[in-house]
């Protein structure tokens, strides 16, 4: 007879089964972001050739080319990353290792879902917060967790928690540890009370899965519509000629109503899934830091701001903010894995005695046990509370 599968077990399976949907949907949009590209092209080229063309009109087409070609480079960027790790893997003999099974099989039309998945901006957007090979890796190895292997993968489970302060998907990879049954505690109330704080992490991130797979069915929708609007416009425009001065006036507002396609259309390939954006971005560490913090003054006022916290029994508050600015990585992965979860002292205390107990988690992430405290998860609560207003 079959062993029963826990909650924790059940809500992991579901989110993986709703990866695996949203990862098939991503190659989907990359498919559908290429041939709105090419679209964009096909117009871009036959605005290039009018001539006399008005200042802010053309500033605006401009603006609009800089941004498409923006994200060519965020596509080639990622691809050149993946590449690289690739060729790296294979000369070390570890190819696919990190990167899940069936990564190798990414194409260029992945590659452009998942620069359209999570946008360009270098604020608040999945992948630009992670630098380099090192955020390629993560996503790729997300995406080869789910889509494209069967039975996934991923990266490492140590890894897969510092890579947190990536996508939100990328929990799932962080809940895996505990089901592999390395994080748990020696009493049965113990491993049921962390089950639980890993479940809802599950169920956070399935609603937010769900959501950006209704976003992408969407905007795939619209890509659709508008690759078809721009040939049309492009076929317009080769009858106006190339001289703005000698066009009708109808013509001229026909190219502005074009230029707005342009507009949506360059929009839809740049802005970011939104429910896979960070939940807690860079940003807000930062809006933290100069706002509970001493840095940023001279060097006898912090002197003397120590002293005095020290004096009022806070000494271990200045050590806390001390730690922001030596584990920024760490601190951000856990202030996204432990978003909108609500938790007491004593789940703290267990997800901190877990952490510290799983060597293969401290070996893989490269974290020293003595980083891993009681204190970081409630200066993690002060830092998720900070910044719903609390």
């Amino acid at each position: 007879m079959s062993k029963k599968k826990s909650e924790l077990h059940i809500s992991q399976e579901n989110a993986q089964s709703t990866i695996i949907i949203l990862n098939n949907r991503i190659a989907e949009l990359g498919a559908h972001s290429c041939h709105l590209n090419e679209s964009l092209i096909r117009i871009q080229s036959l605005f290039d050739m009018i001539r006399n063309l008005p200042s802010d009109e053309e500033k605006k087409f401009k603006e609009l080319e800089k941004v498409r070609l923006a994200w060519l480079q965020h596509v080639e960027s990622i691809s050149d990353n993946y590449k690289d790790t690739i060729n790296k893997e294979k000369a070390s003999g570890t190819a696919g290792a990190t990167l899940g099974v069936g990564v190798a099989a990414l194409g260029p039309s992945v590659m452009m879902g998942v620069a359209t998945t999570f946008g360009v901006a270098s604020t608040g957007t999945a992948i630009s917060s992670l630098s380099g090979a090192v955020a390629t890796k993560a996503a790729l190895a997300w995406l080869g967790g789910g889509a494209l292997s069967a039975g996934g993968g991923g990266i490492a489970a140590g890894q897969a928690l510092i890579a947190l302060s990536g996508p939100i998907g990328w929990a799932i990879a962080g809940t895996a540890i505990i089901a592999s049954g390395v994080m748990y505690l020696i009493t049965k109330s113990d491993n049921k009370r962390l089950e639980n704080v890993y479940r809802l992490i599950s169920e956070r991130d399935i609603k937010k899965y769900q959501a950006a797979i209704a976003d992408i069915d969407n905007r795939v929708k619209r890509m659709v519509k508008e690759s078809s609007e721009l040939n049309n416009a492009s076929m317009e425009v080769i009858q106006f000629g190339t001289d703005y001065s000698k066009m009708s006036k109808d013509q001229k507002l026909q190219l502005g109503t074009y230029l707005n396609f342009m507009l949506s259309a360059t929009q839809l390939l740049t802005v970011p899934i939104k429910d896979l954006q960070l939940s807690y971005p860079e940003e807000e560490l930062e809006k933290f830091v100069k706002v509970h913090t001493i840095y940023g003054s001279s060097k006898n006022e912090v002197v003397k701001e120590k002293t005095k916290m020290k004096k009022l029994g806070e000494s271990d508050v200045v050590d806390q903010y001390d730690y922001l600015t030596k584990h920024r990585p760490i601190v951000l992965s856990l202030c996204n894995l432990l978003y909108s979860i609500p938790l007491d002292d004593k789940d703290r205390r267990l997800l901190c005695d877990s952490f510290r107990k799983n060597k293969v988690f401290l070996e893989q992430s490269k974290i020293e046990k003595d980083t891993i405290r009681v204190d970081l998860f409630m200066l993690i609560k002060k830092m998720l509370d900070f910044q719903n207003g609390q």
